[in-house]
């Protein structure tokens, strides 16, 4: 008996590499936005939950302490800076005298640094800051508003009532674009 040797190889052919390759780049050049746009809704999102939390905090911490608490922006995480730019930094402080300011005496209970630089985080409303009464209540209400570059359509809002509720704004009209506290259509800067 004889062994024959095979001419055949266990590897691909350059037309077989190409067209994976060509198939790959299909796939990926359609994924690509969909990811893009994934994680564009993730920086918004982490964005309004994050002040989400802060805000309830500020309100359970003022009924708790018996205390008026407030938020503030903050570029250093220790003084208000009094701008309507939530994104460069905020902090959470116990406000005893209600100014809106941190004063001596008075005690940092949480501090954020500026969020991711692509977010913008305003309110026309809580430009000096948002203060909560030991009864709940808020020294005004209004509507924090997070956009990224994709402008309007895809900003998101947290709307604060005077009684110190804070919940996610609605589409209310159907029209695709989130509303502030008066029901008018979400504005990115």
């Amino acid at each position: 008996m004889h062994a024959t040797m095979s001419n055949r190889s266990d590897g691909f052919t350059l037309v077989e590499l190409i067209t994976v390759l060509a198939i790959a780049a299909v796939v990926a050049s359609t994924a690509l936005p969909s990811y893009k746009s994934l994680v564009m809704n993730s920086r918004v999102q982490t964005s309004l939950y994050q002040l989400m939390a802060h805000l309830k905090f500020a309100r359970g911490e003022a009924i708790k302490r018996g205390f008026s608490v407030a938020l503030c922006t903050s570029n250093d995480q220790a003084t208000c800076n009094g701008g309507n730019q939530w994104e460069s930094g905020y902090i959470v402080f116990v406000n005893i005298n209600g100014d809106q300011v941190v004063d001596p005496g008075e005690t940092i209970l949480r501090a954020t640094t500026a969020a991711d630089p692509s977010i913008t985080i305003r309110s026309a409303a809580f430009g000096n800051g948002i203060g909560y009464q030991p009864s709940a209540f808020t020294n005004v209400a209004g509507t924090f508003t997070v956009c990224d570059s994709r402008g309007a359509s895809k900003a998101r809002a947290i709307v604060v009532s005077a009684t110190g509720r804070s919940s996610f704004a609605r589409d209310n009209d159907g029209n695709g674009i989130y509303d502030d506290q008066n029901g008018n259509d979400l504005t990115c800067p």
